[in-house]
């Protein structure tokens, strides 16, 4: 959900970038976004965050703005339902 979220800016035609996101500058603009979570609890899809993994770095980085909000999200409890209930009980 995340990545969805910062593809959303990055596919703006206004984005600054990602080296420029992960320097500190904040988006301004992004393009429509639907969010679908396939697991349970993390709540990602409400939040205004994304947080990205730099493994060059051995470190993430967050990335936080009202703009990484979606305009849409599906939440299906089928997709929690029909996978193995050890990993459904992990992501919840």
């Amino acid at each position: 959900l995340d990545v969805a979220k910062l593809l959303s800016v990055l596919c703006h035609p206004q984005s600054p970038g990602l080296d420029t996101l992960l320097a500190g500058t904040k988006p301004a603009a992004r393009i429509s976004s639907l969010l679908i979570p396939a697991t349970a609890g993390t709540g990602s899809e409400a939040t205004p965050n994304a947080i990205l993994a730099i493994p060059e770095q051995n470190t993430k980085v967050g990335i936080i703005s009202p703009v990484l909000l979606p305009d849409y999200v599906a939440l299906l409890p089928e997709l929690t339902t029909s996978m193995p209930a050890h990993i459904a009980s992990s992501t919840g």
